[in-house]
């Protein structure tokens, strides 16, 4: 018969102490309101290993060492956006075999969570590095006459109720602003698209739709 409850530590001692007074099994159970094999049990433990105290290691083994545990948290932080199954295969070919009910409780205790990721506007660093070096340091020498004719404009796309994939990734959610935990968005996938221009004399108006061209030239000039 299985036990319903652990014995304190206090009572385990109560009972080797009855024990060593020369007190029976029976009387020790019936005194103290135990089972008579839980009685053979702390005293037979007592002289197997000098002491009642609970032993270290006891219970079910952990399938995923604290290596694997660490190898796992620090794959996810490395990409948030890696596949459970990238995991599991990752698990398995260390010879760990563990479900994902599993995976996700060792990454909840490392402070990862699923979640959707967050959206920024953030220029790529390529652009960056195009609008500085090429345009920039290009035109710092020139007239400034030369800016009263040029007719600055841009457009952007909203998607009001466009359908967005949903993704999900492993992170810490005190970095969910990162770079490596955000999904940058881009101009593609239709909504409304509006564009407006400014000039060194003032600004133009909103309009909707593509951005209207003539042509000039063989070429092709905004309005």
């Amino acid at each position: 018969m299985a036990k319903k409850k652990e014995l304190g530590e206090y009572l385990r001692q109560r009972l080797l102490l009855a024990h060593v007074k020369g007190k029976g099994y029976k009387v020790i159970s019936k005194r103290h309101d135990v089972p008579v094999a839980t009685v053979h049990s702390v005293i037979n433990k007592h002289v197997r290993l000098n002491t009642v105290k609970n032993i270290s290691g006891r219970g079910k083994k952990h399938k995923m060492s604290s290596k694997l545990v660490r190898k796992l948290c620090q794959e996810v932080n490395n990409n948030p956006w890696t596949r459970t199954k990238a995991l599991l295969e990752t698990l398995d070919q260390a010879g760990a075999k563990v479900s994902r009910s599993t995976i996700k409780r060792v990454l909840h205790r490392g402070g990862l969570y699923g979640c959707s990721p967050s959206k920024t506007l953030s220029p790529w660093k390529k652009h960056l590095e195009a609008r500085l070096v090429t345009f920039a340091r290009g035109h710092l020498k020139q007239d400034p006459s030369l800016w009263s004719a040029i007719l600055w404009s841009d457009e952007v796309k909203l998607e009001l109720f466009g359908h967005r994939d949903a993704m999900s990734g492993g992170r810490n959610m005190q970095e969910a602003c990162k770079p490596k935990n955000t999904v940058p968005t881009i101009k593609r996938g239709g909504g409304n698209m509006p564009w407006g221009c400014f000039s060194s004399s003032g600004k133009g108006y909103l309009k909707m739709g593509s951005v209207p061209t003539i042509k000039h030239g063989g070429g092709s000039m905004l309005l």
